[in-house]
């Protein structure tokens, strides 16, 4: 194709000298595609904060959330009918553990659920519709767990799940580990999970 391309402009180049034509030389040449920058992103951010049984703020923590890679699988199967994960449903279960320690993209469930109680294995997370804009999709969700279900103890992670039976490992979307929060058998800890849905920098 160039070779073709080459041979005409120089069959073009003889014929205007041979006869005595002159000619303004012109850009020829292919045009490149313009640059699209792509700066769409989902990201997730959590907060836990612990009350007493008189309503009274004991500890608060807040932290971005790191979506797994099992998340984006999830998202995948939900999105496009793929199969990459077994059993999901939609992303609408937290859990907490004790485990701590920092998230990895390769984690599939929470560090350590040890020691608590069968509430603190699940709670049904309900997403609703924040804020919205152009290119902005905003859910948030919250879910309560408490000292008197089960939920006593030192508690330094948390988990988003696409399970509602449990939070079966395998199909965690994001977890995040933040410092202890100490929960007393009359307390109540409360984890809120907001998920940004975002396109060309809108916030």
């Amino acid at each position: 194709m160039k070779t073709t391309y080459t041979y005409a402009i120089l069959v073009v180049a003889v014929a205007a000298i041979s006869t005595g034509l002159t000619f303004q030389a012109i850009g020829l040449g292919e045009n490149a595609p313009a640059e699209t920058v792509d700066s769409s992103s989902i990201s997730g951010h959590i907060t836990a904060t612990l009350y007493d049984e008189d309503g009274y703020v004991k500890a608060y923590r807040q932290t971005d959330n790191r979506i797994v890679d099992r998340g984006l699988d999830i998202i995948a199967d939900l999105v496009f009918g793929t199969g990459l994960v077994t059993g999901e449903s939609v992303i609408d279960a937290m859990s907490v553990g004790t485990g701590g320690g920092s998230s990895g993209a390769g984690q599939l469930d929470l560090t350590s659920r040890a020691g608590l109680g069968g509430a603190c294995v699940n709670q049904t997370a309900t997403f609703a519709q924040g804020a919205t804009g152009a290119g902005l999709i905003n859910v948030t969700a919250t879910s309560l767990f408490t000292g008197i279900a089960g939920c006593n103890g030192s508690i330094n992670e948390a988990g988003l799940f696409a399970d509602t039976t449990g939070g079966s490992a395998g199909n965690m979307f994001a977890r995040q580990s933040f410092g202890a929060i100490s929960v007393g058998s009359s307390d109540q800890l409360d984890i809120t999970w907001s998920i940004q849905i975002n396109d060309d920098g809108n916030e």
